[in-house]
């Protein structure tokens, strides 16, 4: 049986429809409420000077909000640093509740469902970058008889709604193997970096209640002390990296706050013959009449897909040598019309 696993991000939710970017989020966070004191409302101020910080998704807000502790001072550091990461999580959580509720489930048609199924059925077919046979070796959607052979489908999940896993049940596929890594509604949403050395505050950084759960891995180690005999889903989660023999990931923005994650997934590629498809945007296209229109946006694309390449490499841990001695190992599509649909959604 061929073994295929997903790695869902906040774009999927972008894609179908939803306000999820970071962008529009921040513009209603920021809006100062009658409560907010005079440390959250600076905060607020800090978060509407992000083209300062570069803070254009959740990768780079997480990063940003490492970098920008150092702005906490005094000896109420670690206390003011706390409650703004507390009351952008709650709001934030907020924020997607009432998105959620937006959703107009029961106007979801039979079209939507297949595109979804399909999305996840047939993603080969919009690997246009390589031949398919490349992935389809791997794969191994036929046997020597050429009688189809089944796929596991797995789905890890950074982003935090429930909609991927709706759209599951409504197309009868099997959601046990379905994890939120990061949590989700009502389940402990997990916003914060990868590691300590992203914290740039070194008062802040040595705090214990910062390291358990502004700390992707030390809120997991947390929450799984909860119950030490049930694993929680990130845990599950890496047993279907290590077995995939072909890794999705579609609207997951490869950036330094998952780096544990792109590590994991780094080892299973060095260590096997898997393959990494990754279905990303640049929003150019080469539909033009005007040659230098076409070459330039060419260009554009190569470059956007070299530096995506390149982020992973380094991030993973593979390295461009690696990448030398495994030409197609790493699939980059962009503007692929995978899960081509919109959710209906309230006005």
């Amino acid at each position: 049986m061929a073994k295929v696993t997903w790695i869902i991000g906040n774009g999927f939710d972008i894609n179908i429809g939803l306000k999820t970017r970071y962008t529009d989020f921040y513009k209603v966070y920021t809006i100062v409420q009658p409560g907010d004191n005079a440390v959250i409302q600076r905060f607020k101020k800090e978060i509407l000077k992000d083209e300062a910080y570069g803070w254009q998704n959740w990768a780079d807000f997480e990063m940003g909000f490492g970098k920008q502790s150092k702005q906490f001072d005094g000896g109420t550091a670690v206390e003011d640093f706390l409650s703004c990461y507390s009351d952008f999580v709650k709001c934030f959580h907020s924020y997607l509740e009432s998105l959620s509720l937006s959703i107009k489930w029961n106007e979801l048609n039979n079209d939507m469902l297949t595109a979804f199924m399909n999305g996840i059925s047939s993603f080969s077919n919009h690997i246009t970058t390589v031949q398919r046979s490349i992935p389809q070796a791997v794969i191994h959607t036929r046997d020597s008889a050429g009688r189809g052979i089944p796929i596991e489908n797995s789905f890890i999940q950074f982003n935090y709604t429930n909609v991927f896993d709706e759209l599951l049940l409504r197309c009868g596929i099997n959601s046990d193997n379905n994890f939120h890594v990061h949590g989700a509604l009502n389940m402990n949403p997990i916003i914060g970096v990868d590691n300590s050395t992203q914290i740039d505050s070194d008062v802040i950084n040595n705090d214990d209640r910062v390291k358990k759960i502004f700390i992707k891995q030390g809120y997991l180690s947390l929450l799984q002390k909860r119950n030490v005999n049930i694993p929680i889903p990130a845990k599950k989660a890496l047993s279907f990296i290590a077995s995939g023999d072909a890794i999705c990931v579609f609207g997951a923005s490869i950036g330094e706050s998952d780096l544990y994650w792109w590590r994991k997934v780094g080892d299973r590629l060095g260590n096997s013959k898997c393959i990494l498809i990754i279905f990303d945007v640049c929003g150019q296209t080469s539909d033009n009449i005007d040659p230098i229109a076409v070459l330039e946006s060419e260009l554009s694309i190569d470059e956007r897909r070299s530096e995506i390449i390149d982020r992973f490499l380094s991030l993973s841990g593979l390295g461009a040598d690696w990448a030398e001695k495994n030409e197609n190992r790493i699939i980059v599509e962009l503007d692929r019309p995978v899960f081509s649909f919109k959710l209906p959604l309230s006005p």
